[in-house]
Formats: structure tokens, C-alpha cells, sequence
């Protein structure tokens, strides 16, 4: 339960800590007073978004505090907690949300920072907030489900359906991009396969395109290149007597008779021998390039048109010969899935039918536990209608059939027959703005005895509501109290007469400044304000009105 609300710099409130109690607390207050600013502070502490707008003017930051306790049967609390690594040994929670004027804003939880979404899921936990917003809700299709789906306790039979849907939505996705891929497959199977036929041809070779452009250019040049070269092996050789490697071979053989008679020249005469040899190897290697420059005209031909070839596959596949390789596999690939594309399809037709097979099974299981719960809600419901002075009312929950969503396959319709004598009718289209707060007091007393939320938060509860209805609602609303936390925002006097506690909300100026303040108010105090409620004023006969509301 909420223990303690602690507001600094926030909206027109300098500073002011309320301490609530367990049972039945009512804020009340002149309009304008600052009771939106209340709920407002209480909404940021539970995560929802906030702006920096709502700092005090002049100050730098704004802190909201809001201290919780749980009971040992909070066991979703407690789960959470411990998951996240929060929990208190005391059972306590300290949220802390500190909005500075930058935009930036801080939040903790017993003293360790969280993500506003964290806040969002513990506060869900906390407080059950009933506004304005919740009556419109209450029209709504979708809110109306998960309602029922709270009160039925479907959470297991809604978990396997939502992960049944997921399977059999991602099969059938994955069916139809592979029958959109087959169709396509059809169309392009002729123009893959004469790709795969021209380029499986060509027998290509990485780099082949390079080898033949240096061998061509190699033989544009063996004319030139067959001159050079002759003249070098001539020089080597020579005539008898006359080349290079003669005139060395008669050099090593005088140098060997020298070096005979002298040893020291026994070094040089084997570097001599070495450049013999070696000009002999050279002169052989020369010999062997000049045969390789001997072309034919056909070889010639042919190199020419290979290349011709290469050139025209890069241009269509490439830019590179390495390119159009990987087209070919490309292509093959293609090839070998359209032509295995029947068999797979029928395969994944088959799955997709096997888990369409047991989403139907926990389509079923789902509808069928959400149904029995709405039988027990409608009697449940009603009893609390005809307990707020709607004795001639009746509800029942409507249910149609609908494709696969995420959420199944019903689509249910809340219908109210608010007099005798009427047409039932959807809750959007027949109910008044004081029938919509009774059914969904009526909603929130049903629920609250299933849910684990131990404080229940009602704006405005009376919205277009007076007199007996009033006081019906109140007491429902003491009824609530004595299993929960139940703090209410009301203009009704017979609501307000009921609580344990009464908080007055009102504006003071002070050094010309208007600030809004809150106190519990007790004994002459609380029948002023509960007379104001009345008439708007503390007349003497609303004074004894105030106080006989009180004492009942």
C-alpha cells in the first residue's frame, strides 16, 4: 500500500508529505485546488512520462517520493523484486523520480537507478488507477478482453496461444515468400538456365584473362623481341673463338695454369668457373624463350578469340572473371531450389497445416476458459449493479468469432440493459457517464478480489452520479477498503462522509505566490467540507446534513 506521498518543487506545491493509512482516504477540494496535481505526482512515481514543465518556477528540480509496503502474499511483487535485485528485507519500496529542468530525469527504486519502463511494470503492481481515461477505455473491445482475461485467470492458456500463433504465423510467412519465390523462379528458370549453360561453357579460370592479355602482348612483340634476343645468344656464342663463352672458356683455362703455380689465384679461378657456368645456363634459358616466341597463326587466332570470349562474359557477368564465377554458383543454386521448390513447399504446406492443427486446439482451450469466466463475471457484475442502485439492470458479455489474432479468436462486446423494460445494448452506445462509473466500480470490485494489487486509486468515481447512488457507491467503495488501500478523488459528499480519512486539498498565496497545500482534516473541518460538497457552502442546514452523513 502507499504509506507515504512526498512532493517537492513539483507544479504549485513548494513542499508537502501526506502519510495514508490503510482503509478509506478521500482527497476533496475547491476546483482548480490542485487535486490533478495529486494524481499527477502519484502517475510520474508510477512511470508514466513527465516534461519538465512541471518543475516549480524558479527551481532546478523536482523530487517525487512515494514509499510502498507489500505483504507477504504480494507474491508477484516480491517475485519481481527479487529479479531485479530491489527487494527490501522490510518489505518496503522507495520510488524516487527526480525531473531536472533539462529534461533529464532520475529514477530509483530503494535507492538503485531504473528505466522508466521498470517503473511502468512495478507501478502496475502498486496502484490500480481508475480515471476519466479508464471510463473510455471501458468502450473500447480490446480493453474490454483483457479485463475478462484477468478475471478468468486465462494467463497460461493465452501464453500457449499467443506462442502457437507466433509458430503458425511465421510458417505460413515463410510459405508464401517461398511460394512468391518459386513463382518467380518459374519465371526466370529459362533465362538461369541458359546463364548457367553459357557460363558452365566457358570453363572459367580466375585470372585466365590476365595470362592470355600478357601472352598476346608477348606476341605482338616476338619479332622484336626474336632480334634482341638472337643477338644476345650470338654474342654469347659467336663463332668458333669468337663469343663470349669461348673467349671465358679460354680465360678459365689460363687461369687455371696460373693459379697452379700460385694458389692465391685459386679463388678468383673458381669465381671465373662460376660466371662460366652461369653464362652457359643464361645462354640455354635464352635458347628456350626463343622457342617459346614461335606462334602459329591459328594458336593466335584462338587466343584472340578467348579473350574476346572473357571479355564478353565480364561486361554480362562481371565486372570480373572472379564475378562471374560466383554468378554461375549463383545461378546453380537457383536452378537446384526451383527444381526441388514443389517438394519443400509441400513439406512446409504440411507444417503449416500441423501447427494451424494446435493453434485451433489453443484457440479453443483459450475461448472456452474466457466464456466460463464470463459467465461468472456477468453474475458477478450484476450483483455489484443492483447493489449501486441499478436494480432494474443487466449485463451480459457478448462473444463473436474472428480470424487469428494475437489475442484469439473472440471479439467480445460488454452489453448493458441499464432499466427494465430496454434493449440490452454495447456499453458505448446505451450507457450514461454515471452507469459507465458504476460498472466500472463494478468492474474494479469484482477484479480487485482476484488481483494481487493491494492499492485501488478511483478519480472522480462519481462522475455524473448524486444522491443514493452515491451513498450506494460509497459503501461499495468501503467494502473494497476492507481488503485494499483505497484512495479516491471525489466531489461527492456521501463518498467523501464514508472514508477513515479525509485529505483537504486547497490554495494559499504566499510573498505573492500561489501555492497549493494539502491536510487531513478532522471533526469541525471535515463536516465544513463535506457541507461544501453538499451545497457549496458550510450553510447551517448542510452543516447538519454533513454531519449526519458522518455519523451513518
Amino acid at each position: 500500500m502507499l504509506e507515504l506521498l512526498d512532493i517537492k518543487n513539483f507544479v504549485l506545491i513548494n513542499h508537502l508529505s501526506i502519510d495514508f493509512s490503510s482503509g478509506f482516504s478521500v482527497i476533496s477540494g475547491e476546483t482548480g485546488a490542485g487535486k490533478s496535481i495529486i494524481l499527477s505526482a502519484i502517475s510520474l512515481i508510477l512511470g508514466e512520462r513527465c516534461k519538465s514543465d512541471v518543475i516549480r518556477r524558479g527551481e532546478k528540480e523536482a523530487v517525487l517520493t512515494g514509499v510502498f509496503s507489500y505483504s507477504d502474499k504480494a507474491s508477484q511483487i516480491k517475485a519481481f523484486l527479487e529479479s531485479e535485485d530491489l527487494a527490501s528485507e522490510d518489505n518496503r519500496i522507495i520510488i524516487t523520480r527526480t525531473i531536472k529542468d533539462n529534461g533529464r530525469t532520475i529514477n530509483k527504486v530503494n535507492s538503485k537507478a531504473v528505466t522508466r519502463e521498470l517503473l511502468v511494470t512495478l507501478g502496475s503492481q502498486l496502484i490500480d488507477i481508475s480515471s476519466q481515461a479508464a471510463h473510455q477505455g471501458l468502450l473500447k473491445s480490446e480493453v474490454q478482453l483483457q479485463l475478462l482475461d484477468k478475471f478468468s485467470k486465462c494467463f497460461s492458456e493465452l501464453e500457449d496461444y499467443k506462442a502457437s500463433y507466433d509458430e503458425y504465423i511465421s510458417s505460413v510467412k515463410e510459405l508464401e515468400e517461398l511460394k512468391e519465390k518459386s513463382e518467380k523462379a518459374k519465371r526466370d528458370y529459362d533465362y538461369y538456365s541458359f546463364c548457367l549453360n553459357e557460363l558452365d561453357k566457358a570453363q572459367l579460370k580466375k585470372g585466365e584473362d590476365d595470362e592470355l592479355s600478357q601472352e598476346l602482348k608477348k606476341i605482338s612483340l616476338s619479332e622484336a623481341l626474336t632480334d634482341e634476343v638472337t643477338s644476345a645468344i650470338d654474342l654469347l656464342k659467336g663463332d668458333i673463338g669468337e663469343g663470349a663463352l669461348s673467349q671465358l672458356s679460354h680465360s678459365v683455362s689460363a687461369l687455371k695454369k696460373a693459379s697452379s703455380k700460385d694458389s692465391s689465384l685459386d679463388e678468383l679461378c673458381s669465381r671465373l668457373e662460376s660466371c662460366q657456368i652461369e653464362a652457359e645456363d643464361i645462354a640455354a634459358s635464352l635458347r628456350d624463350y626463343l622457342s617459346s616466341l614461335t606462334f602459329s597463326e591459328s594458336e593466335l587466332e584462338e587466343k584472340n578469340a578467348r579473350l574476346s570470349q572473357l571479355q564478353r562474359i565480364k561486361k554480362k557477368y562481371g565486372p570480373s572473371i572472379g564475378d562471374a564465377i560466383n554468378k554461375r554458383e549463383e545461378y546453380r543454386s537457383f536452378i537446384d531450389s526451383a527444381d526441388n521448390a514443389d517438394t519443400i513447399i509441400l513439406d512446409l504446406e504440411r507444417e503449416v497445416e500441423k501447427k494451424k492443427s494446435i493453434l485451433d486446439k489453443c484457440a479453443k482451450a483459450l475461448s472456452e476458459r474466457r466464456r466460463a469466466g464470463a459467465r461468472i463475471l456477468e453474475e458477478k457484475i450484476l450483483e455489484v449493479l443492483h447493489k449501486l442502485s441499478m436494480n432494474g439492470a443487466d449485463f451480459s458479455i457478448q462473444f463473436d468469432s474472428i480470424s487469428y489474432t494475437q489475442d484469439g479468436i473472440d471479439k467480445i462486446e460488454f452489453l448493458i440493459r441499464a432499466n427494465t423494460g430496454e434493449k440490452m445494448g454495447p456499453v458505448k452506445d446505451v450507457a450514461s457517464g454515471g452507469e459507465l462509473s458504476r460498472i466500472l466500480l463494478a468492474l474494479k470490485a469484482v477484479l480487485a478480489k482476484e488481483d494481487e494489487t493491494e492499492t485501488l486509486l478511483f478519480d472522480e468515481v462519481d462522475s455524473g452520479i448524486g444522491g443514493v447512488v452515491a451513498t450506494s457507491v460509497g459503501d461499495e467503495i468501503v467494502e473494497l477498503s476492507k481488503a485494499h488501500q483505497v484512495l479516491a478523488i471525489t466531489h461527492s459528499a456521501q463518498i467523501a462522509a464514508k472514508a477513515n480519512e479525509h485529505f483537504l486539498v486547497y490554495k494559499a498565496e504566499e510573498d505573492g505566490r500561489t501555492l497549493s497545500h494539502v491536510k487531513k482534516i478532522e471533526g469541525d473541518e471535515r463536516v465544513k467540507e463535506i457541507a461544501r460538497l453538499l451545497s457549496g457552502k458550510a450553510s447551517d442546514s448542510a452543516l447538519i446534513h454533513a454531519k449526519e452523513l458522518i455519523e451513518v
